[in-house]
């Protein structure tokens, strides 16, 4: 709308400005099981499993289903450190339903916009502006069971924020 400042300043056709701001604050539950190695299975203990392990050396199997422990990749190890362990663990049940993890997060999304304009008319053939426009957004998911960290759906932080000067 046009700039008028009682008894200061009458801007009608003269100044202008455009303000907009629009945020969008959302947390939503995430509805998802996932599927997780048991602590046994991260120590090579696969003697719940009615499948048997063979070693791929040999190809005979594995004493016990049970892979040695020297015998397991470092990294791998590394890598299920980051993994959360079940906690929907069902006494009783079958090898194939031990290993749920319920997530107990939610996924949050964040979003301002802003849009401000200033438009001056000095006459007919001089005019000028100044426009301001900016947007952050901050988006945390995860999707994959693990939620924190270096894995956590393979690209956190998700951020959608320009870097800023300290």
């Amino acid at each position: 709308g046009p700039v008028v400042i009682p008894k200061l300043y009458n801007g009608k056709d003269k100044t202008f400005f455009f303000f907009n701001y629009e945020g969008l604050r959302r947390i939503s539950p995430f509805n998802n099981q996932s599927t997780i190695p048991t602590e046994a299975v991260r120590q090579g203990n696969f003697s719940g499993n009615p499948v048997s392990l063979f070693d791929s050396v040999g190809n005979v199997p594995f004493p016990n289903n049970q892979i040695p422990a020297n015998r397991i990749d470092p990294v791998a190890r590394r890598v299920m450190a980051f993994m959360p362990t079940p906690n929907n663990i069902e006494p009783g049940q079958r090898y194939s339903t031990t290993n749920f993890i319920q997530p107990t997060y939610v996924n949050q999304d964040d979003f301002y916009n802003l849009i401000l304009k200033f438009d001056w008319n000095f006459g007919d053939k001089h005019r000028s502006f100044i426009r301001h426009a900016s947007n952050d957004r901050t988006e945390e998911r995860c999707a994959n069971g693990i939620c924190s960290g270096p894995g956590m759906d393979g690209q956190q932080p998700f951020q959608r924020i320009p870097p800023r000067p300290a």
